[in-house]
């Protein structure tokens, strides 16, 4: 008993630690799903926290490896039984979270591409739904319905009393 506890738990605490990383890219990809913005920032978004995560998940592992042999003979008896499983536990969260990234730049590709007005102008904030018409010519709700989105300025007649 005069190893200290924290050796014996250093695997399992990897594994939390990558579970808890996976849950807040997961989310990070369901935010940034609903932002508006560019599809290269989008992608480059998305690749960084893959690398992130896959680095997370990388000095999980190692620490599993590592510090089992040092861990309390029935604690390595108890990692090495279960060394496939947490390898697979870790790849499967790694694969999860790259459908949820690749799901976000395709959602996103769908918006942009096939959005009309209205669709487009419900999902981003005011000004970019503001630029966007003007650069499409779109209709939106911000030019009222039916009103052609233009970047020529309309002469102001006087009220009518």
């Amino acid at each position: 008993m005069k190893d200290l506890l924290i050796i014996d738990m250093l695997p399992t605490y990897g594994l939390v630690c990558y579970l808890l990383v996976s849950i807040c890219v997961t989310l990070a990809f369901r935010g940034l799903a609903h932002a508006c913005g560019d599809r290269r920032r989008l992608c480059s978004a998305v690749i960084a926290l893959l690398i992130g995560s896959l680095s997370v998940a990388l000095l999980a592992g190692c620490a599993y490896t590592i510090a089992m042999p040092y861990a309390q003979p029935d604690m390595v008896d108890f990692y090495r039984t279960y060394r496939p499983a947490a390898f697979v536990f870790l790849t499967g969260l790694f694969c999860v979270q790259s459908v949820f990234g690749a799901a976000t730049v395709q959602t996103s590709r769908n918006r942009h591409n096939t959005g009309n007005g209205s669709d487009h102008a419900h999902q981003c904030e005011p000004s970019c739904r503001h630029d966007d018409a003007h650069r499409s010519g779109r209709t939106t709700a911000v030019h009222g319905e039916g009103a052609k989105a233009s970047v020529q300025s309309i002469p102001v007649s006087s009220p009518i009393p």
